[in-house]
């Protein structure tokens, strides 16, 4: 008998919110999360992982700015998404 693993094909469904904004607090600092721009990703192989290329933001940041949504799953299939941030 043999036995042939095969490999599941996964896809991921990335979702992000239309509007992101991040609130700069009184020392002109703002955080950004991966709840503030998730949508419902999901995976066909269970769980998603989700990082954002940047995170915390200044004054220096104040207008339109691109960073990278990313989602992986439990195997390792990746997908990203350029978003932007307000």
């Amino acid at each position: 008998v043999t036995v042939d693993a095969v490999t599941p094909v996964c896809t991921i469904q990335i979702r992000t919110k239309q509007e992101i904004t991040v609130v700069l607090n009184k020392d002109g600092k703002g955080r950004l999360t991966t709840a503030m721009v998730d949508d419902g990703t999901s995976s066909s192989c269970g769980a998603v992982k989700l990082t954002l290329s940047k995170c915390d933001f200044t004054c220096a940041d104040i207008g339109e700015r691109k960073i990278t949504f990313t989602a992986m799953d439990a195997v390792g299939t990746k997908a990203s998404t350029e978003v932007t941030i307000r």
